[in-house]
């Protein structure tokens, strides 16, 4: 039995294409663009922010292991390693702070903190930028 592929086709066999819907996709797509693409950036942007702040995190957890391993360390080597540590992300606008203390027993307490300003690629809603922050510490003997 043979298979018929029916078509949309006028009396003379030539193909009909597009009846009354010329222009509906179009506006379809107008109406629903802005908002995936407000939706991508959203998503690219969050992403970028998130990543930021992995590095930032593992960038000040070096600088405080570096100080618990080495007791005589000093805030410009700790330093040192922290930027060493940055991955992918600009340094310039970074904020870095190493605080060695001692207490009466003997012990050295070393905070290394960070706070750096995320900026946008695309600033929306009139915000240039977020303040990232993080915060290690760490206690030696």
């Amino acid at each position: 039995m043979p298979v018929h592929i029916i078509r949309n086709t006028r009396r003379d066999g030539r193909l009909r294409f597009g009846k009354a819907v010329s222009g509906a996709a179009a506006v379809e797509f107008a109406l629903v663009a802005p908002v995936l693409i407000l939706i991508i950036y959203g998503i690219l942007e969050l992403g970028r922010a998130l990543f930021t702040q992995g590095v930032l995190d593992y960038a000040v957890q070096e600088g405080s292991r570096y100080a618990a391993a080495h007791s005589t360390s000093t805030p410009a080597e700790i330093q040192a390693i922290v930027q060493s540590s940055f991955v992918g992300i600009d340094t310039a606008p970074v904020a870095l702070t190493v605080t060695p203390t001692l207490n009466a027993n003997g012990a050295r307490k070393v905070e290394v903190s960070i706070v750096y300003p995320f900026p946008w690629i695309v600033p929306l809603f009139a915000a240039n930028s977020i303040v990232l922050k993080s915060s290690s510490s760490s206690w030696t003997r």
